[in-house]
C-alpha cells in the first residue's frame, strides 16, 4: 500500500464523521496532514488558525517490509493520528473523552473497512494488539486530546528492478 491511499482514506473519514465534518471548500478544515512529525510548528499552525471544535492530525505513515520467514512478503504500515479539541481549564477531561470516543470510532470504521476491502482491493489487516493511545496537550495552550497509534499489515509484491 502506498501512503497516499491511507492519507486519502483518513481525509475521507474526517469528511464523513459527524463531529469532524471536514469541508475545506467551505472553510471548515478539520483534517491536516503533518508532513514532518519532528517539526512541532507544523502541528501548531494546524490548530492555531482553526475555529473548528475538533481536528484530526495525521502523521505521514511509516512502516517496514517483512518476509515473515517465508516467501510471502508483508508491508506493515504504522499510522499515528491526533484528535484534538479546544478546551478551557474547566472542561479538559470532557474534551479529551470526546476526542477519545471519536478516535475509537475512526478505528472501528477502519477495522470494518479493512475487512470489507473498502480501503484497498488488497486485503489489509488491522493489527488490533498494536493499537495504543495516550493523552496529549496542551497544544497551542488550549487544545487537548489523544494520540492514537496503530499498525496495518498487507501483502507486498516485489516488482521489477526498474
Amino acid at each position: 500500500m502506498i501512503d497516499a491511499t491511507y492519507i486519502t482514506y483518513f481525509e475521507q473519514l474526517a469528511r464523513l464523521h459527524p463531529a469532524l465534518q471536514h469541508a475545506p471548500d467551505e472553510k471548515q478544515k478539520t483534517f491536516f496532514l503533518i508532513q514532518n512529525p519532528f517539526d512541532l510548528v507544523e502541528m501548531d499552525n494546524a490548530v492555531r488558525n482553526n475555529d473548528c471544535s475538533r481536528v484530526l492530525l495525521l502523521d505521514v505513515p511509516t512502516g517496514y517490509l517483512s518476509d515473515n520467514g517465508s516467501a510471502n512478503y508483508t508491508q506493515h504500515t504504522k499510522i499515528d493520528f491526533f484528535l484534538l479539541g479546544k478546551a478551557g481549564l474547566e472542561n479538559i477531561q470532557a474534551v479529551r473523552q470526546d476526542c477519545f470516543e471519536i478516535g475509537l470510532g475512526l478505528i472501528q470504521q477502519l477495522r470494518a473497512d479493512s475487512i470489507s476491502r473498502k480501503i484497498s482491493a488488497r486485503p489489509i489487516y488491522l493489527e488490533e494488539e498494536s493499537i495504543q493511545y495516550e493523552p496529549v496537550g496542551p497544544i497551542q495552550a488550549s487544545h487537548y486530546g489523544y494520540l492514537f497509534r496503530l499498525s496495518l499489515c498487507s501483502s507486498f509484491f516485489w516488482k521489477s528492478k526498474f
